[in-house]
């Protein structure tokens, strides 16, 4: 069971309304977080030098074109640090410019 579900079952036994709502927020983000490494993560290996920082929740993904980009799943935002720039939703971004795109090659 993975741990977006055992909080959602939490939740669905939480009597307290602001304790379930809470529960289904962090939940919600924790899906996030899965899907993102269980469908995309290993393409983006396969194409990029890519880093996990585990403490902070977030991806550094090395690319030639956009310089480093730190994407951070949970909450679905993304940072291109050549420009300084935010973006949601971040894996919609991804997938149109990183994964579908072939011009960019591992560094």
């Amino acid at each position: 069971m993975k741990k977006s579900e055992q909080i959602r079952q939490l939740a669905g036994e939480e009597d307290n309304d602001i304790k379930r709502f809470g529960l289904d927020c962090k939940a919600r983000r924790e899906a996030r977080s899965e899907r993102f490494v269980d469908k995309e993560l290993q393409e983006l290996l396969t194409k990029f030098q890519v880093t996990h920082d585990p403490a902070q929740g977030r991806y550094t993904i090395s690319t030639k074109e956009h310089g480093r980009v730190m994407f951070y799943p949970r909450a679905n935002k993304l940072l291109i640090c050549k420009e300084n720039r935010w973006i949601w939703p971040g894996l919609r971004w991804i997938i149109n410019f990183l994964l579908k795109d072939g011009s960019e090659s591992r560094k």
